[in-house]
């Protein structure tokens, strides 16, 4: 319930979380889960949300996450292995930020073990996994530092997101800064 998702964003938020991670979607946000990725944001928390699998256009469909107009807001689609938008992602030009690899990913299994899942929550996971790479190389890197870099350092594609593909890579050197050069000793 939305409810439900919006006191575990809170409880994240009160318990330290710099990433919140939302595989989750649904037709409305409900007045609380847009209040708890507001105050997320307040308590400077970037959200990373699947855009779904339904394989529909979230500019047109309202998908919640998603579709809220939060500024601490990373929505993600999936990848598969060879780049393309997967068979079931949700997209958007607007509305969806990333492509991140979401296709056959070695996942826990319930009850114990490991399988292969495919999905946005996937890739949102991929995303949001580059986020807390990123503060952790930057300890007082808030939300708008973490979306800046990883939206600025995607790569360019055909698929139908806003930013592009994520690259970690390419994050993290906009969060470090350019490698410095050594000098040589003649």
């Amino acid at each position: 319930s939305v409810q439900a998702e919006s006191r575990a964003i809170q409880w994240a938020v009160d318990n330290g979380a710099r990433v919140i991670n939302l595989s989750l979607t649904g037709p409305s946000p409900g007045p609380s889960l847009a209040a708890a990725v507001a105050d997320a944001a307040a308590a400077n928390v970037l959200v990373v949300a699947a855009a779904g699998n339904t394989h529909v256009d979230d500019d047109r469909v309202a998908t919640y996450p998603v579709d809220l107009d939060a500024p601490n807001l990373v929505a993600v689609t999936s990848s598969d292995q060879r780049g393309r938008l997967a068979p079931s992602a949700s997209y958007g030009r607007a509305s969806v930020d990333l492509a991140a690899p979401g296709e056959e990913i070695l996942s826990t299994a319930r009850g114990g073990g490991y399988e292969l899942r495919s999905g946005s929550s996937m890739a949102a996971a991929q995303v949001s996994g580059a986020a807390v790479l990123l503060a952790s190389a930057r300890p007082g890197l808030g939300w708008s530092g973490m979306r800046s870099a990883l939206l600025g350092s995607a790569r360019p594609t055909s698929l139908p997101v806003a930013a592009g593909r994520l690259d970690v890579a390419g994050a993290l050197r906009r969060v470090l800064g350019a490698p410095r050069e050594r000098s040589r000793v003649s």
